[in-house]
């Protein structure tokens, strides 16, 4: 199965069916998330105790693109559309 940023990346013209919005800005938005994710990562190093050393214990499964492209196509997901398509059904099954 090929991840949604893989496909998105690959066939750039189908964004905007996939995620809701175009290439271009997409690609901006996910410039910002990374650059607001390393902010935040920053922070939480400066308050952080350190016990194992830096680098040490598990690395992250997904990179902060990809985590981008998932919450942003979860939110797309919840449509109000999609909220009708799921009342007509439970109607029809009274």
């Amino acid at each position: 199965m090929t991840s949604p940023l893989a496909r998105i990346e690959s066939h750039p013209q189908e964004a905007k069916r996939l995620i809701g919005i175009d290439y271009e800005p997409f690609l901006a938005l996910v410039a910002l998330a990374e650059q607001r994710h390393l902010q935040k990562q920053a922070e939480i190093e400066k308050k952080k105790v350190r016990i194992i050393a830096p680098g040490g214990g598990r690395k992250p499964e997904m990179s902060p693109k990809e985590t981008s492209q998932k919450t942003k196509k979860s939110r797309n997901s919840r449509s109000p559309k999609r909220r009708k398509q799921t009342i007509i059904i439970k109607k029809n099954r009274r």
